[in-house]
């Protein structure tokens, strides 16, 4: 009977992240706090002599030291290591990074990787699911890179990057960062690092509040579809790997705990451990459902990324194209790729992309997120020649691409092509009053066509005054269209007010009497404002409800206020809400009556 290919062990009980769909961060964020416990390096001793006396493991196994717990809470790790390498196995290590403990070198000699875990590149995503110190975590990343770098094993370490919904526009910069410390970077797909809230979301029965929530943080899509696509013959890796709990109980595998210990190391056999390994009922779920699959497949988040040329927006916010490839089974973030920005002063962006390896059927260039933009001079062409485009879901006048959207997207099908060439001038933009110009282009060129079916172009008045640069004083301008009203929620993640974190209503301003209900997303919030209009109006009877309690006016600009009643003598109304300090808010509900 062979000995396992891998052994992992677990040398800390505990782990201090807060992982929203991980095992030990559930437990963690429920309030649930357990006594530390750390296996010792003569215990770890002991149990690596006995498996190698059993057959359990022989030269060739891998040693893991982590599974649930953070290994370097274990303030013996250093020791830990030290023994490993005296006994001639090869290792690996994986951290949160949340703790520095620095390992001699001579105790890293035979390490054979390096992984840390992190799952977003800024405060406020990190926020979301670790719920760690982010600002000390980067510094000890670069403290282990330093200290593997000395041990001459600087090309073992990884950082994997947990890519959420959230947190997935932040993986070019991330790259970019660690690219420069030399350290390797991987997006990998977020699953539910929980045995059974994955049987859960794969069967269907997720409880409806933990869905809702799992569809604003998870590509479920992405992880269902693997799941699909398993074959019958697959064989699970864990039937070759040995997991150990901290005081050696022997778990069945990597997705299961210490409560389903099949027995103590120390009574059993390798025979003993294969046989109740074999008949576990655990796991016939596990692969009934392909949750098996799915966690042991390939999980690298696709994401092809070029480094950038040097220009960035005037925001500081770099614009970075995205194309989306099609082979015949839709778009999806799983087939993306980035090729450099547009310039931040002329608004230049040109992109090569070489499709020889995946020749897709459809693509869609995505320009920009979470802004508005004016495409002109747009060229796509493949070694064919030009391409024009099949959709856009703006809209175009005089040759000029608009989008009144925050998800801009241009469709050519049926490209076929090795090569493919894109070059635009992308102009970007949150101003609502530019918002409204364009709307009322839209208006008039939808106008004129619906009249002139023969005239494809927008008539002259339909240019906008900042595009046209000289427009005759004596020409009469068309008349703009009354815009219906917006109520919008402001939320400030730690960077200020801004449109690209905004919530929006429409409503008719002859109904007078409004309640409406915003779903947040899921950063925690530093401050919240709601904007009821963008004229001077009277409001009555205002109420917010976050989470359904009744919540207070810290501030408003009103002119007067009295019995709740609020007279705005400003084309900017807005109450300030009182929320405490990096609030997770998921729903907001807002009453009133207003009247110009």
């Amino acid at each position: 009977m062979n000995a396992f290919k891998g052994a992992t062990i677990e040398i800390s009980s505990i782990c201090n992240a807060k992982c929203t769909w991980c095992t030990t961060g559930i437990k963690n964020r429920s309030g649930c706090k357990a006594s530390p416990e750390f296996m010792s390096p003569q215990s770890f001793e002991k149990g690596l002599l006995y498996m190698k006396e059993q057959g359990i493991i022989d030269e060739n196994t891998e040693l893991e030291l982590y599974n649930w717990g953070e290994p370097f809470l274990n303030p013996e790790i250093n020791e830990i290591c030290g023994i490993i390498v005296k006994h001639g196995y090869s290792f690996h290590l994986s951290t949160n990074a949340s703790v520095f403990r620095s390992i001699a070198p001579e105790n890293l000699r035979t390490l054979s990787g390096f992984r840390v875990s992190l799952s977003g590149f800024s405060k406020e995503t990190y926020a979301v699911t670790h719920a760690l110190d982010y600002d000390h975590v980067i510094e000890n990343i670069s403290k282990f890179a330093d200290m593997l770098k000395r041990a001459g094993k600087l090309h073992c370490m990884n950082v994997s990057y947990l890519t959420y919904k959230y947190n997935c526009h932040e993986i070019y910069p991330a790259k970019e960062y660690f690219d420069k410390l030399g350290i390797s970077m991987t997006p990998r797909l977020a699953y539910f690092a929980d045995f059974r809230l994955f049987q859960q979301f794969l069967t269907d029965t997720l409880p409806e509040d933990v869905k809702e929530l799992s569809e604003k943080h998870i590509f479920g899509d992405l992880l269902k579809k693997r799941a699909l696509s398993a074959t019958a013959d697959y064989a699970c890796p864990q039937n070759e790997f040995i997991v150990l709990g901290h005081n050696w109980e022997v778990v069945p595998c990597c997705i299961l705990t210490e409560s389903n210990s099949l027995g103590t190391l120390f009574d059993m056999s390798l025979e003993d451990i294969r046989k109740a390994k074999a008949g576990n009922p655990l796991c016939t779920e596990c692969i009934a459902s392909k949750q098996h699959y799915v966690i042991h497949s390939p999980t690298e988040f696709r994401f092809s990324i070029d480094p950038p040329y040097t220009a960035a927006v005037s925001d500081g916010t770099p614009v970075m194209p995205k194309l989306y490839l099609d082979y015949g089974d839709g778009f999806s973030e799983e087939h993306t790729l980035i090729k450099g920005t547009v310039d931040g002063k002329s608004g230049v962006f040109y992109a090569e992309y070489n499709l020889r390896d995946a020749i897709p059927t459809n693509i869609r260039l995505d320009p920009v997120e979470n802004k508005y933009c004016i495409i002109d001079e747009l060229t796509i062409a493949t070694e064919n020649g030009l391409v024009e485009y099949s959709e856009i879901n703006g809209f175009e006048a005089d040759g000029i691409l608009y989008f009144d959207n925050f998800d801009p997207q241009i469709i050519c099908k049926n490209i076929r092509a090795e090569k493919l060439i894109i070059s635009a001038r992308i102009h970007t933009f949150t101003s609502l009053a530019l918002l409204h110009a364009i709307r009322n282009i839209r208006k008039t060129t939808e106008a004129f066509v619906t009249e002139s079916s023969d005239n494809i172009s927008a008539p002259e008045s339909a240019v906008p005054e900042f595009i046209v640069e000289e427009a005759s004083a004596s020409e009469e301008k068309p008349q703009k269209p009354e815009l219906p009203p917006l109520a919008k929620i402001y939320y400030d993640i730690g960077r200020g007010y801004g449109e690209e974190h905004t919530l929006t209503k429409l409503y008719n301003l002859a109904e007078e009497h409004f309640v409406f209900e915003y779903k947040m997303p899921v950063y925690p919030i530093a401050a919240l404002r709601f904007d009821p209009a963008d004229f001077p109006c009277k409001i009555k009877d205002f109420k917010i409800k976050l989470d359904g309690k009744l919540a207070n006016i810290s501030f408003c600009n009103a002119q007067h206020t009295n019995n709740n009643e609020y007279i705005f003598d400003t084309d900017d109304p807005f109450f300030i809400i009182d929320i405490a300090d990096n609030a997770n808010i998921d729903t907001i509900s807002v009453e009133f009556e207003i009247s110009k």
